[in-house]
């Protein structure tokens, strides 16, 4: 019994001795800044919701180029009470990029490759000398960035940004500004939706949406269920008294491609927030707030036509007020139109993240 002891003992101190003998020669063959070649003890990518770092100089960050990036990514968030941009960029000097900070979910290095700078000296370690010789040698002027993911973390989105001067690249970053914005933008919300999937659902609430509009949803149990009748299902988050997220859910015929329109998508809601969202007061409802112009755009929903109203909500007779992401989504088999509105009530705080998770949590419905 006692000699098999040892024998555990023995086997057990070479695996330990082996394995650190492993990761030494795994960090002696690895550069400080490089990626590993081995996925198998990455970490999960960290940051604050909605934040990007951005690894450049401070010369380049003040430049043409770094303008043009905050232009591109920190222009304001249409439809929020209080002035948003819809990313916060966090400029990383090319020193100050090691340790923790490679693990960030987003980050986007800015270089001009005419420049033996630290900024490019990285991208070079990263990406190779052989590419970067042939990105300079490249004919093709439209080629000025390669993204790429999981360099240092799980669930990590990095792109290289490059070019032979500041001007030619900010002009290139602004062409495609839209595409940056919408890359993030749909990263972040599935980051989210892959975080509210993990979470205890309300199944209780699942089923009601089920019956009632035959979709599903990934619906976490701390939305409870306000209301439910009319054809109208209404759920609320709680986290204070002055702090909540709701998803409200109704659906009506379709029949005319003109109940489409922004204007009569809003009619028809305000129609029914009037007789079912009461305000705290006598004489008080929700509606869209008229005096703020609403942003609208037809999407492809889950391969349904729909329509998108980007929006500001307030009570009629009172002072509340908050964004609104509304989505008009036609089901042509049912011959219907499912209206599933998320709005924030959240008084003088920033309400950007709040409505991501409400759109994280409207992109993971079937119907």
């Amino acid at each position: 019994m006692k000699r098999n002891t040892i024998i555990i003992c023995v086997i057990g101190l070479a695996c330990v001795v082996g394995l650190i003998f492993f990761l030494e020669q795994r960090k002696k063959n690895s550069l400080p800044n490089t990626p590993s070649s081995n996925n198998l003890f990455m970490r999960d990518a960290t940051g604050k919701p909605g934040e990007i770092y951005v690894v450049t100089d401070s010369i380049t960050w003040q430049d043409t180029a770094g303008v043009a990036l905050k232009i591109a990514l920190s222009q304001e968030q249409p439809c929020l009470p209080q002035p948003e941009p819809y990313f916060s960029l966090k400029q990383i000097e090319p020193s100050g990029f090691r340790g923790l900070t490679r693990f960030h979910k987003n980050i986007i290095f800015i270089t001009s490759l005419s420049q033996n700078n630290p900024t490019t000296q990285i991208i070079t370690k990263i990406l190779g000398q052989e590419t970067i010789n042939n990105l300079k040698q490249n004919k093709d002027k439209s080629q000025f960035y390669i993204a790429t993911d999981n360099v240092w973390a799980k669930n990590q989105k990095v792109i290289f940004l490059f070019s032979n001067n500041q001007l030619e690249l900010a002009n290139k970053i602004i062409a495609k500004q839209n595409d940056f914005l919408y890359l993030f933008t749909t990263l972040e919300k599935q980051r989210l939706a892959a975080r509210l999937k993990m979470l205890k659902p309300n199944t209780d609430g699942q089923k009601i949406l089920k019956k009632d509009f035959g979709l599903t949803i990934s619906l976490p149990n701390d939305y409870q269920l306000n209301y439910h009748n009319n054809g109208i299902v209404w759920f609320v988050r709680s986290y204070a008294a002055d702090k909540d997220l709701n998803l409200f859910f109704y659906e009506y015929k379709y029949t005319s491609p003109k109940q489409l329109e922004p204007k009569k998508i809003l009619a028809k809601h305000d129609s029914l927030t009037k007789l079912y969202m009461p305000g705290p007061n006598k004489g008080s409802y929700k509606i869209i707030e008229k005096l703020a112009e609403p942003v609208s755009k037809i999407i492809d929903f889950k391969n349904h036509y729909a329509v998108e109203i980007r929006n500001i909500w307030t009570v009629e007779n009172n002072f509340m007020a908050g964004p609104s992401v509304i989505l008009a989504i036609v089901n042509e088999k049912k011959g219907t139109i499912l209206i599933v509105e998320g709005f924030v009530y959240y008084p003088r705080e920033n309400k950007r993240e709040l409505l991501r998770e409400l759109e994280a949590l409207i992109s993971t419905m079937e119907y």
